[in-house]
């Protein structure tokens, strides 16, 4: 009897775990959704790197680093950018915020809102300027500046999402391989 608990506790705890990667997935794959606005043109918001800087913050071991540099690949490959570059992105933005999680697990929403803000345009910065470099070429700012505010206002909608994941988790989660 109590092996079959253990069983079905190891069970449910392994269902958790593989519901939170389905949201991350999900969010990939919007990550690779273009939205079309009349004033920047085609616009991919960055709601990845929202689901990299909440499970930093809330749940650091949810997402191994390698695993977040895979997803980054992933996004290059699948998106057609240079190979790498969503991969530094996210590995950078998932190192910093791990740094700072005790200062932002201490804020209100609004102080989480505002430091991913930040994030965010920093590392939308950071995009642009790479591609700048790796294609020589100057693009136009004005989709980069759309997808960071997009993400930016999308973000209380992602946290939800991540909030109710957060809450059916297991207490203690243990990092993965």
């Amino acid at each position: 009897m109590i092996a079959d608990s253990a069983f079905f506790e190891t069970f449910g705890w392994i269902l958790r775990l593989i519901l939170a990667q389905a949201i991350v997935v999900f969010f990939l794959c919007l990550n690779l959704t273009s939205f079309s606005i009349s004033f920047a043109g085609d616009v991919r918001p960055y709601f990845l790197l929202a689901v990299v800087f909440y499970w930093a913050v809330y749940r650091p071991t949810l997402l191994a680093p390698w695993y977040v540099f895979v997803l980054g690949l992933l996004i290059d490959v699948l998106a057609d950018l240079p190979m790498g570059m969503n991969a530094f992105i996210l590995i950078a933005v998932q190192w910093v915020v791990r740094t700072q999680r005790i200062y932002l697990m201490g804020q209100s929403f609004l102080g989480l809102w505002m430091g991913f803000a930040l994030t965010c345009f920093l590392a939308g910065s950071a995009g642009w300027l790479l591609f700048a470099f790796v294609s020589q070429t100057l693009p136009p700012s004005g989709p980069a500046l759309a997808s960071v505010a997009m993400t930016i206002l999308f973000f209380p909608l992602i946290s939800l999402t991540l909030v109710m994941v957060h809450k059916i988790l297991p207490v203690a989660s243990k990092p993965l391989p």
